[in-house]
C-alpha cells in the first residue's frame, strides 16, 4: 500500500518517514510541529501569512510529475467546458419538450406523458379536485380512441412523429397579454418569460398508408417549464376530451 505526500501529493510508502521527492517529514507529530511553527512568526509571536505549501519545492519537482499535474489541470478545464455546453444546448432544445411528451403519449398511450406535460397553474386549477391516477386514467381512455382512429386509417402498426422545422421568438408584448389570459381564465399569476411560434410536421403512418401535415404551434416558458396550450387543450376543456376526438376526426374527414 501507498500514501501521498501531505506537502507536494507525491506518491511515498504507508511507513516512510519523509517524503522522497520534497523531504518533508510524514510523522503526524513532526507534520503538527511543522505546520504550526510554517504559520508562526518568530519574532513576532503571531500569525505569518508564509503559505504552507513551499511554492520553490513544487518549481523543483520532477519533470514528469509537472508534466502530470499539468496534464490533469488540462483534463479537468475541458471537463468543465463540456459540462457547460452541454447544459447550453439543452437549455436551447428545452422547447421541443411539450412536443416529444406528445409525441410519446400518442405512440404509447399513456396518460402520464400528458401528465407531466401540464404546467403548475393548470395542474392547481383543472385537475385540484382529482387524484393523480384519475387524471391519467382520463387521459389513457382518451388517447386509446385516438389511437383506435388512427390504426383504422393507417393500419395497426400506427406511428406518429413531430418533426421541429422551424421557431421564430414571440414578442414580449405578446408574452405578457398571454400571461393576462392565464390569469382571467384560470387564475393564476404566472411569469411567461420566452415564447416561440413552432413550425412543425406532424407525421403520421402505418402499414395502410401515411400522410404530413405542416402545423404551427406556439410554445411558452411558463414559470421555468416549457408548454404547448394549443398542443394540449383538447384535453383540458372543462375535463371533457371529447374535443380531443373530434380534432383527429375532422382532420381525418
Amino acid at each position: 500500500m501507498s500514501k501521498f505526500c501531505m506537502q507536494c501529493g507525491a506518491q511515498i510508502d504507508d511507513n516512510a518517514a519523509s517524503c522522497p521527492s520534497c523531504g518533508t517529514p510524514q510523522n503526524p507529530a513532526s507534520d503538527k510541529s511543522t505546520v504550526q511553527n510554517a504559520n508562526v512568526n518568530p519574532e513576532a509571536g503571531t500569525a505569518a501569512s508564509t503559505p504552507l505549501i513551499d511554492i520553490d519545492k513544487i518549481k523543483n519537482m520532477p519533470p514528469e510529475k509537472k508534466k502530470k499535474a499539468g496534464l490533469i489541470a488540462i483534463i479537468a478545464v475541458i471537463a468543465v467546458v463540456i459540462l457547460v455546453i452541454l447544459r447550453l444546448l439543452f437549455s436551447a432544445a428545452a422547447y421541443k419538450d411539450p412536443f416529444l411528451k406528445f409525441e410519446d403519449a400518442v405512440n404509447s398511450g399513456k396518460g402520464k406523458y400528458i401528465y407531466r406535460a401540464m404546467p403548475e397553474y393548470i395542474s392547481d386549477s383543472v385537475f385540484d379536485d382529482f387524484k393523480k391516477s384519475e387524471i391519467i386514467d382520463e387521459f389513457e381512455d382518451t388517447l386509446s380512441d385516438v389511437r383506435e382512429i388512427c390504426e383504422s386509417k393507417y393500419g395497426d402498426d400506427f406511428e406518429y412523429s413531430i418533426e421541429i422545422k422551424d421557431k421564430e421568438p414571440i414578442k414580449k408584448s405578446l408574452l405578457q397579454k398571454f400571461e393576462k389570459e392565464i390569469l382571467l381564465s384560470y387564475g393564476e399569476k404566472v411569469d411567461v418569460t420566452k415564447g416561440y411560434e413552432v413550425t412543425v410536421r406532424e407525421k403520421y403512418k402505418g402499414e395502410e398508408g401515411k400522410e404530413n401535415e405542416t402545423s404551427t404551434y406556439d410554445v411558452y416558458k411558463i414559470d421555468g417549464e416549457w408548454f404547448c396550450p394549443s398542443l394540449y387543450n383538447s384535453f383540458l376543456s372543462s375535463y371533457n376530451y371529447s374535443d380531443t376526438i373530434d380534432k383527429f376526426l375532422d382532420y381525418f374527414d
